[in-house]
C-alpha cells in the first residue's frame, strides 16, 4: 500500500537507537507514513548460544539452524528482543505491537532448499490483510522473524528476507534496511545507486559476499515485487545504497 515504510533493524542497530531515529519516526509518521518493524538479533543470538556451549555456524550469511538453536533463537526473537522493542517505541509515545511469524501466519514458509541450514525458512506467504488491519487501527507493528510451515512447525527467517518479503506484501514505497555498515561496497566503495541486475551479478561474481548476500538477494526481491526503492544503511536519515527498479539518471 502506498505510504508504507518497513524498517529493518539488526542485531547491532538495535543496540545504537539514538534520538534522531525516533524523530525521523515521529515526522513519517506525522506525514501520514504507516510504519512496520521488523528486528534481527544476531549478536545477542550467538550471545545465548555461547553461553549454552551450542556451536556457532553460518552459511551464505545465513545462520544454521538446529532444533536446539531454533529454541534460542526463539527465546531471543520473540521474548526478549521483541518486548525490549515494544518497551523502547512506548517509552517514545508510539503505539506498537509485538508479534512474530506465527502470530495469526503472519509469516508461512517453507523450508530452505539447502537442508543442512536446519530449521530455516524462506517466506511463501504474508498474511498482509492482517498486518493492514492493525496499522488501519493506528498500531506500528514489530515483528520478529520466524515463520511456521504448513506443518505448524516454526522456523528461524532471516530477518532481511523476512523485512522484503513484507515490505513487497505491503506493496511499500520504501524499505530499509538498517544495519551497522553504510551501505553496500563493491571496490572498496559505497554503491550509491543501483538496479536488480546489477546486484545480481555482484554477488555471482563474488564482489558481494558473506552477511551481505541474503539483504541484496532480499532487497531485490522487494524492488522486483513492487517496492518503489529499498536502502541499505546505517542511519535513517541516509540513502546508504539505494536499489529502485529503473536506475535514477
Amino acid at each position: 500500500m502506498s505510504g508504507t515504510i518497513v524498517i529493518k533493524l539488526g542485531g547491532n542497530a538495535l543496540e545504537k537507537i539514538e534520538p534522531a531515529f525516533f524523530e525521523q519516526i515521529k515526522d513519517w509518521q506525522n506525514a501520514g507514513k504507516r510504519l512496520v518493524f521488523v528486528h534481527g538479533g544476531g549478536p545477542q543470538i550467538d550471545e545465548l548460544l555461547t553461553k549454552l556451549h551450542v556451536d556457532i555456524e553460518k552459511k551464505n550469511g545465513l545462520r544454521v539452524t538446529s532444533r536446539e538453536v531454533l529454541d534460542v533463537a526463539t527465546m531471543v526473537l520473540a521474548g526478549k528482543i521483541n518486548t525490549q522493542m515494544v518497551l523502547k517505541f512506548a517509552a517514545k509515545g508510539f503505539q506498537s505491537i509485538g508479534l512474530n511469524g506465527s502470530d495469526n501466519l503472519l509469516l508461512r514458509v517453507t523450508p530452505v532448499q539447502d537442508k543442512a541450514l536446519g530449521y530455516v525458512g524462506t517466506v511463501d506467504r504474508v498474511n498482509a490483510n492482517f498486518l493492514n488491519m492493525l496499522l488501519d487501527q493506528g498500531l506500528t507493528p514489530v515483528i520478529a522473524p520466524l515463520g511456521v510451515d504448513a506443518n505448524f512447525q516454526l522456523y528461524n527467517v532471516n530477518a532481511d528476507i523476512a523485512a522484503c518479503h513484507i515490505a513487497g506484501a505491503l506493496q511499500a514505497e520504501k524499505l530499509i534496511l538498517l544495519t551497522d555498515v553504510p551501505g553496500v561496497f563493491a571496490h572498496q566503495r559505497v554503491i550509491q545507486e543501483s538496479v536488480p541486475q546489477m546486484m545480481t551479478d555482484y554477488i555471482d561474481r563474488g564482489i558481494i559476499i558473506g552477511g551481505m548476500i541474503p539483504k541484496v538477494k532480499g532487497a531485490v526481491t522487494a524492488v522486483n515485487r513492487g517496492v518503489k526503492s529499498v536502502h541499505i544503511t546505517d542511519k535513517l536519515h541516509l540513502s546508504g545504497t539505494a536499489i529502485t527498479k529503473k536506475a535514477v539518471i
